[in-house]
């Protein structure tokens, strides 16, 4: 049994939003007042507003 957690969010596009589950797990770093997100991997997006505020909740929950 898996015990990762998966959270939907929306990336930030220059015209519109494309949904996303991530696993909390391979979030490395989040730099909340520019809404960036980057991965264990080295990927990163930029969310929307509500995505960020939904995911600092998650990961606060996790601490």
């Amino acid at each position: 049994m898996s015990d990762r957690k998966f959270v939907r969010v929306e990336q930030q596009n220059e015209r519109s939003t494309t949904p996303w589950m991530i696993d909390l797990g391979t979030v490395v770093r989040m730099c909340p007042d520019a809404r960036y997100v980057i991965f264990e991997d080295g990927a990163a997006m930029c969310l929307t507003e509500k995505s960020t505020r939904n995911l600092m909740g998650e990961l606060e929950g996790l601490a």
